[in-house]
């Protein structure tokens, strides 16, 4: 069954207000899930922080003193003059459930900030931290999906993501046409259109991106779709398959949009991905390979620290965000392990180190 991936509250940066957007979310929350729809996660994001001076102690100790305990935020969200990797990782200490990235907008940026990025990636030992941390290549992205969240939006408003693998299987086996589903979002959307009225607040859209979630798994849709195991040759044609369904169902269902609304691989939240990890037939390069054809990008890979030369990685994905025209994100997880060797990470499960 589809359910509401994350329900987003896109707000200012006035802390001393968490709670209260914390209560409002949840009051939405209930309001949609009254009308028959799950909801799983509640989140806020807020907007980038932009200042070379900004106070990270004080802002980040603000937010777990004023956030309820079981809320996302995506408040790290940081440009190149204002990137402090020690103070991020800080962040991620003081609150277990905050998210961030780092946007760099080109070449030139790439080459000023490289070696905070190298510091980035070597200061922490918790794999758990880099999970909520990802760089964004080109420009922001208004999305509700997590880490790089901002509210680039101009006001308060929400936004929602989806868990709907188990509709594109159907849709892909004929068991259930475009029409049926473009039938569920439309209804979804409808409703969320009853709550911009309800509370006053601006309803961004659905982010109808196709994301996994372990069994609920996108390369099982991609094998579906190409007829080959992941990622052989063919596997591309595939995500090009699901990316035009996507945007065929956002065409018959009408609904507003917001954020990437494309195919994405997270690694470790797929276990069919997992799979081939552990086979040993996915590789990192084959995940930069198939940016050309999934707008996240490199998402929740597994790396050996020393293999990792993250500004090269960055200077690629540079040049197909360029010819692709859209922006790109990295989110890999720096550890001191060989390829095939297992680690745990918590709630996304025990992962295995990719060959780079």
């Amino acid at each position: 069954m589809a359910i509401i991936r994350s329900l987003t509250l896109h707000v200012d940066r006035n802390i001393g207000r968490l709670k209260e957007y914390s209560g409002t979310l949840k009051k939405i929350s209930e309001h949609i899930t009254g009308k028959g729809f799950e909801v799983w996660t509640l989140r806020i994001s807020t907007p980038p922080i932009e200042s070379a001076r900004f106070d990270y102690g004080s802002y980040c100790n603000a937010i777990a003193e004023n956030i309820d305990g079981d809320v996302y935020i995506s408040a790290l969200n940081v440009e190149t003059e204002s990137f402090d990797p020690d103070a991020v990782l800080g962040c991620f200490d003081r609150y277990s459930l905050m998210f961030g990235s780092l946007l760099i907008r080109d070449h030139s940026e790439l080459d000023a900030v490289s070696s905070k990025i190298y510091r980035f990636y070597k200061a922490s030992e918790d794999p758990l931290a880099y999970t909520r941390f990802s760089t964004l290549i080109d420009s922001w992205v208004h999305t509700p999906y997590f880490p790089s969240s901002p509210n680039i939006g101009g006001e308060i408003g929400f936004s929602v993501a989806l868990r709907y693998v188990d509709l594109f299987r159907k849709i892909l086996n004929d068991s259930a046409s475009i029409s049926e589903v473009a039938k569920f979002l439309r209804a979804l959307d409808e409703l969320l259109r009853e709550v911009e009225d309800l509370y006053g607040l601006r309803y961004y859209g659905i982010d109808l991106s196709l994301s996994p979630w372990m069994s609920e798994s996108v390369g099982e849709l991609i094998e579906m779709a190409s007829g080959v195991k992941f990622p052989f040759p063919g596997s591309g044609s595939g995500i090009d398959k699901l990316n035009r369904l996507i945007r065929v169902l956002a065409n018959a269902s009408r609904v507003r949009t917001v954020g990437f609304n494309e195919v994405m691989i997270p690694v470790e939240e797929d276990n069919l991905l997992r799979s081939r990890v552990a086979e040993g037939v996915l590789g990192f390069r084959d995940l930069i390979h198939f940016t050309a054809y999934c707008i996240v990008g490199v998402d929740m890979a597994i790396v050996n620290r020393g293999d990792l030369d993250i500004a090269k990685v960055l200077s690629d994905l540079m040049v197909i965000s360029r010819v692709k025209g859209r922006p790109l994100g990295i989110r890999v997880i720096p550890v001191d392990l060989s390829p095939g060797s297992t680690i745990d990470l918590g709630r996304f499960g025990v992962g295995k180190v990719m060959k780079y």
